[in-house]
């Protein structure tokens, strides 16, 4: 099952920006290279250098839009972002919550890390899957712990 990331607005805003900048920056070092009116350089390596750059930040930027999202493989909870996976095995997934005010979801897994026995991850999907997400998880390992509040643990 996958589970696509939720990115707030501006995000979104900052995104088209790098982009725009990049599609920019790949169209004047095109016309550098074809040495179109004004547009003449005496360096070339330079200018393809920054004709790449600009089409591996693009590369980036598109990926991490399109390709950012959770899926629930048979050993491990995926976390793709970009070209990126970050595994996280289900025996290492300690507890998942699902903080009431915000309905963001946080996963408490086994840490790395010898100087702490665990961190946290906080889940960024739209609240109204939170509920598949939380019957996925447990259902690939029930030893993990709910520790979502019910509302008679919250005090009025």
């Amino acid at each position: 099952m996958k589970f696509r990331m939720k990115f707030v607005s501006a995000v979104y805003v900052l995104v088209g920006l790098v982009v725009a900048i990049t599609l920019a920056s790949a169209v004047i070092n095109i016309l550098i290279l074809a040495e179109v009116g004004r547009f003449v350089n005496a360096s070339t390596a330079v200018t393809a250098v920054s004709l790449a750059c600009s089409i591996i930040l693009f590369a980036i930027c598109a990926s991490l839009l399109a390709n950012a999202y959770y899926v629930f493989s048979e050993k491990s909870l995926t976390l793709w972002f970009g070209f990126l996976p970050v595994k996280f095995p289900y025996d290492e997934i300690l507890a998942v919550a699902e903080e009431p005010i915000s309905k963001k979801l946080f996963l408490q897994y086994k840490s790395a890390s010898k100087k702490k026995d665990f961190d946290i991850l906080a889940v960024n999907i739209d609240a109204k899957f939170n509920a598949d997400f939380l019957r996925e998880l447990i259902n690939k390992n029930p030893q993990i712990k709910d520790g979502t509040p019910k509302p008679t643990d919250i005090a009025e």
